[in-house]
């Protein structure tokens, strides 16, 4: 029989497996252990139907990646693998159930120091009725055009972070990853004409401007909510027949 517990699913960019190991929530953002799309064995003790999501912690110092929180939410909705109660969601049932206080905390944690302490995380999670709860991170959305002068690409880039905590600080998965889109290849020399004098002029209308960022994002979010694990509930033993031939 499995236990059914909450868990908190957090995002976040694409690394290496670290292995199976059960770990609390507490320590720096960069010591969380990061799983492939492979299932951690330790997922299958957990029946997980409901996941809570946290609000987007947006570290990459560019106001605009709050954007990818609504791509998340839809992806996670149309993954069809859980039932998703998405932030706002979320936040409500809290505060209708009587834990807006520990919530609140919780999500404050998460933004500011990508931390989860086990005292909020189980609370909450019992009060609302959730088998676990997804948080994720942006630390970075960038867009760089290439120097007029130099060759060279224009580039997007966007790192991304998801990380799946049970309501009793077990790390069930994690993983981060970064997408850089470029543009084509930019060499000055080909769009550049001399003056009488000697002087060089740039064609600065020739330099590729960066891709664009959504679809970049929308890209990332959809491969990473894509690896999700989805473990399939234990079946009920088959009752055993009793003599005569009846059940």
């Amino acid at each position: 029989m499995f236990r059914k517990i909450a868990m908190v699913l957090v995002l976040a960019a694409a690394v290496p497996l670290a292995g199976c190991q059960k770990k609390t929530t507490g320590g720096a953002a960069g010591d969380l252990p990061v799983v492939t799309t492979d299932v951690d064995p330790i997922f299958e003790e957990y029946d997980i139907q409901t996941v809570g999501v946290l609000n987007i912690a947006n570290t990459s110092n560019n106001r605009d990646a709050v954007d990818l929180k609504k791509m998340m939410e839809i992806a996670l909705l149309q993954s069809g693998k859980y039932k998703f109660d998405k932030s706002d969601r979320f936040a409500k049932d809290a505060a209708r159930l009587g834990v807006e206080a520990g919530h609140k905390r919780l999500q404050h944690s998460w933004e500011q120091a990508l931390t989860l302490d086990d005292i909020n995380l189980k609370a909450v999670c019992e009060a609302t009725g959730v088998d676990a709860v997804l948080a994720y991170e942006v630390s970075q959305w960038d867009e760089q055009k290439v120097d007029m002068y130099q060759e060279g690409t224009s580039k997007t880039s966007v790192r991304l972070r998801i990380v799946i905590f049970a309501a009793d600080g077990t790390l069930l998965w994690s993983k981060k990853r970064q997408m850089v889109k470029e543009s084509n290849y930019y060499n000055p020399d080909l769009y550049t004409r001399s003056t009488q004098s000697g002087e060089a002029i740039y064609d600065e209308s020739k330099v590729p401007p960066a891709p664009p960022i959504k679809p970049v994002a929308q890209e990332l979010v959809t491969e990473m909510v894509d690896t999700i694990p989805k473990v399939s509930p234990a079946e009920e033993p088959a009752e055993e027949p009793v003599e005569g031939g009846g059940w």
